[in-house]
Parts: C-alpha cells; structure tokens; sequence
C-alpha cells in the first residue's frame, strides 16, 4: 500500500488534485506533495516527533489539506477539532487525546486561551510556500501498524468517543468503496462537508485522492451555498456529489431551483451519494423527483467506515446497500447488527469502551436491522428504542407515520424517564408551513390513534422551528431530551 500510495503522486504530477473554489486557486498533486514535505521542516523546527500526536483547528482551506498529508508523510498523529465546538470540549480532546501540539489553521478567536493550555503553532499557506524542504519519497513514514487518525465520535451518547485509525485501513476500504461504485481518475468531487469530520476528510479528500481524482473544495455548507452549487457545478465540471440527509433536507425546502440550474445538476452529476444518517423515504423521493438525480445511499460507522453502498438505488430508503466484498455481516437476536470488517479501527482510546464493543471478536454497531440477499436493512439505533411499560418501542415506526402528514419538514421522537411506565414518548415536530399550530396538532393526534397502538402514541408534541442536529447530520435527541 505504501508503494501504491506513492504512485497516486508519481502517476499524476501535473494533475489537479485540489480547486480551491473560495478563491480560484488550483493545486496540483506534486504541489500539495511539496508543500507537505514544507510543512514537515517547520513541525520539526517545533520538535515535534514521528509518532507524536498532533490537534488541529481548522476550517475548510487549503491548510488543512497540507497538514493532514504532511501528518501522514511524517509518521504523527492527527486529532481533527471542530471550531465549532465549545472551549470546554475542546480542552477535554486535547488532554484525552494527549495531544503534543495544537495547530492553528486560521485566526482563531480562542487562541489567547489554549495558550495557557497547550503549545500552539500557527499554520498559514502563504509561509509554508516560502518554507525551505527535504526532498523525499510521498508517504515515506507512513506505516500499516502505525496509527495516523484519531477522530471523535460526535458524543450523542455522552462523553465523544476517541477512535484510532491507521490510514492503511482507510485507503483500503476507499479503494473497495471506488471500486464498488466506478468511482476513478474522471472523478471530480464537491468537498463542502467539514474537513474535521470524518465525511469531510475521508468521504470527501482521502477517497477522492485513492481515486486519483479531483476536489472542488468549498466552504462547509450553509443555506447561503444553494445557488452556489450548480454554479460550481458548471465552473469545475463537478460529477460526484455526497450529501448528508440534513443538506437534502435543506435543498429540498429552501431551494428555488430554476430550470437552468436543474439542467446543470442532470447533465453534470453522475453520481449522487448520501449517508452518515438515516434518509427518510419520503426525502429520498421528494430530493429526487426535484433534482432528477438518484440518491445512493452507504451505511458504515466511524469504526466500521465503509460496510454497504446502494449500486441500484432502491426505493425502499431503509436498504442501505449490498455488503461489501471481504465484510462480514450478522444480526443478533435483538436485531443488533454485528459486523467483522479487515477496516476496523484500532481501538478506543479508553481500553474500556474497546473491550465492551466487541463480542466474539464482531464489532457490535448498536443498530438495529435485518439482512435480505446480501443487503443491509437499516432500522434504528438501538439507544433510541423506547422502552414504555415494559414494551419495546421503535421511535422511527411513530415518526413514519407522523411524518407522512403533508405539513410535517421533520419529526424527533424520543423516550423521557416515567415514574411509573418508565419511559414516556415525547414528539418533536418542525413543520414545513405556518398555520394554526391547534388545528395542525389535532391532525397529527387523528393520525396517531388510527395508525398507532395506545402504547406508541406520543404522550406529548413539541414544536420547534428546526431539530438540533451533530456536524454528521444526525439529529442530536440528547439535545432534544436536555430541552425537556
């Protein structure tokens, strides 16, 4: 793999691999392989090691893409941090992860206070261009048992989890996932995921570069990229998009596609990918009958990473694909699905939480699903499953049914702590129009006694202007569940 990875650089010199599309600039393979190795003479001015593990801060831009290649030209170890997250939360990555440095990408309004925390280096492309380097083969530290990525999970659960990865495991399972889907050297992505998030860095830089393709890297995405994107579209020939169900939602509602713009997506996009979360049927139908594109969908963790991908695009919006080649897949009993995958992490930081996560040696995912000729039926985290009176309830059966209303955007159930049933179920509703919220919560009670057992309906429905959800897209019911 080390050899191979190299070659992705030798074989494309004077390729673009990166189009900056914030300000217009183009990066070729030898350029970013340079500058990594430019970066690599300022990390050992500053003493830091092979092997040390390094944080970084940082928004989507040109220096993030060169630290994370000069980490795994290097040999350390990088901890992505979102800078969105609160001081807090960060000071509990850095002192978890023990991380040696804190590398700034960008002026960081909270620098004065990791000062006082952890050693902080500043990181600008403009003084890595001017920076002198040792010319040396790509990836010349890198090393199948060595760990290059410890990415935290997005802690719906409680504390982030810290999981180990080596990029070996990553760069195999993104040449399965290629492979699986034609994915190739013709290849150009739109990166506007967050470069700190597992979607951003893997999905959307690291598979992208397996590939031999090309990244159209923009700003993490907002209401104001929508009529941004077909025009990027046009601009750089992108071909390959990768959505997060809360961005579908979002274009599906706020945008006013016009007939030109809809024309640019149909004739230029060939690929339309979406994961990290749960797609609802009725998004998958209502975003494809808008863009005239097919939504395909993948389901893996950041365990896992890849496990199954939609090659045939299946209405039913629950099948999230056919199980790749080399991957193992059962399901318990209680639904659980367990999987056995060559890409699994290394571990959990807390030797803890590694040893409860196995049994047997399969990877235990926590959710909840079936399998049917080789495919993944997805259902539901097994967390989220409400337990009222004794009786398992599934939250997703009750949203179904509610979100079938034709004034319903979204819908959150969860389940409250009940003295006596010792769970109640609480609805979270965002709807799609104004109106006489009194009238419009008659209906969705209608609905639930004539499609729902006594024991599921919701004991209580709350109306929010919109549901709080993790960076991956996920609808956050820890937040849901604080608001009660």
């Amino acid at each position: 793999m080390k050899n191979k990875l190299a070659s992705i650089i030798y074989n494309n010199l004077k390729k673009t691999f990166i189009y900056n599309g914030i300000c217009n600039e183009a990066y070729t393979y030898e350029d970013i392989h340079i500058l990594a190795l430019k970066l690599i003479t300022i990390l050992k001015s500053k003493d830091i090691n092979i092997g040390d593990r390094v944080s970084i801060i940082a928004k989507n831009s040109i220096e993030a893409v060169i630290i994370y290649f000069s980490a795994l030209y290097y040999g350390i170890t990088i901890i992505p941090i979102n800078p969105k997250l609160s001081k807090n939360e960060i000071a509990y990555m850095l002192n978890d992860s023990k991380s040696k440095y804190l590398i700034l990408a960008f002026d960081y309004d909270e620098k004065e206070y990791f000062n006082d925390v952890i050693e902080v280096l500043d990181i600008r492309i403009d003084d890595v261009k001017e920076e002198s380097y040792v010319n040396q083969e790509p990836f010349f530290n890198i090393d199948k048992n060595k760990n290059s990525l410890i990415i935290y999970s997005s802690g719906t659960t409680g504390r982030p989890k810290a999981i180990v990865h080596t990029f070996f495991s990553l760069a195999n399972n993104a040449e399965l996932f290629n492979k699986k889907m034609a994915i190739g050297a013709d290849s150009v992505f739109l990166n506007f995921l967050n470069l700190t998030y597992l979607g951003g860095y893997y999905n959307l830089l690291m598979l992208p570069f397996i590939a031999e393709g090309k990244v159209v890297l923009y700003k993490q995405f907002d209401l104001s990229m929508i009529s941004m994107i077909p025009k990027l579209i046009f601009q750089y020939k992108i071909n390959v998009l990768w959505l997060v169900p809360a961005i579908a939602s979002i274009l599906v509602k706020f945008d006013r596609i016009s007939d030109e713009a809809k024309l640019i997506y149909k004739q230029y996009i060939k690929l339309c990918l979406i994961g990290t979360a749960p797609l609802s049927k009725i998004l998958k139908i209502n975003f494809e009958n808008k863009y005239g594109l097919k939504l395909h969908q993948n389901y893996g963790l950041s365990e896992t990473l890849f496990i199954s991908v939609d090659t045939k695009n299946d209405i039913d919006s629950n099948d999230v694909g056919e199980i790749l080649e080399g991957i193992e897949v059962k399901v318990l009993q209680d639904g659980e699905i367990l999987v056995k995958t060559p890409f699994i992490m290394n571990y959990y930081l807390d030797n803890q939480t590694t040893h409860g996560a196995f049994t047997d040696g399969w990877f235990r995912t926590g959710d909840i699903g079936s399998i049917k000729e080789n495919q993944i039926i997805f259902k539901e985290r097994k967390k989220d499953l409400i337990i009222r009176g004794g009786e398992n309830i599934s939250p997703k059966e009750i949203e179904n049914v509610i979100r079938e209303l034709d004034f319903i955007e979204e819908v959150a159930v969860v389940g409250v702590e009940h003295e006596i049933y010792g769970e109640d179920i609480v609805a979270f509703v965002v709807l799609s129009k104004d109106s006489d919220k009194n009238n419009l919560l008659l209906r969705i009670r209608s609905v639930c006694d004539n499609e729902l057992s006594t024991n599921k309906i919701p004991s209580n429905f709350i109306f929010l202007d919109s549901l709080p959800r993790t960076d991956s897209g996920k609808i956050n019911k820890n937040k849901l569940k604080e608001m009660l």
